[in-house]
């Protein structure tokens, strides 16, 4: 049923996922908008180039928390759909001056779920 994310499912999806137990609708979508925040932070830096890296970043690391590494990154590339903002994306995540960077670029101008949930996964466990 979740193969491929599309609007008729994607909601389903992002509930089925969810991992705070006792939530609120509110709260559901509260942490769904954080989505939207960041495709408008991408496309704002497009006009300002302004490039708010830890403010992305605390969204994204708020999504892994309640929706799961994976979910996140089908999230966030379902509603993330331009390619510019997609490497702009990129760019914030890798200029984080990981030791790992250089193995995760290899396709500069894409930037695929695979690398971002490994992304993550990574800055996660340095957290821990």
């Amino acid at each position: 049923m979740f193969d491929e994310l599309n609007e008729d499912n994607f909601v389903i999806y992002a509930a089925k996922c969810y991992t705070s137990p006792s939530c609120l609708q509110s709260e559901f979508e509260g942490d769904l908008k954080r989505t939207k925040y960041l495709k408008r932070l991408l496309r704002r830096y497009k006009i300002t180039k302004n490039l708010k890296e830890r403010l992305i970043l605390n969204h994204i690391i708020l999504l892994n928390n309640v929706f799961g590494p994976e979910a996140t990154a089908r999230i966030l590339f379902f509603r993330i759909d331009e390619k510019e903002e997609k490497r702009t994306l990129q760019r914030s995540l890798f200029d984080t001056n990981d030791a790992d960077n250089n193995a995760m670029m290899c396709a500069p101008d894409d930037i695929s779920e695979e690398i971002l949930l490994k992304w993550v996964q990574n800055h996660l466990e340095k957290l821990d």
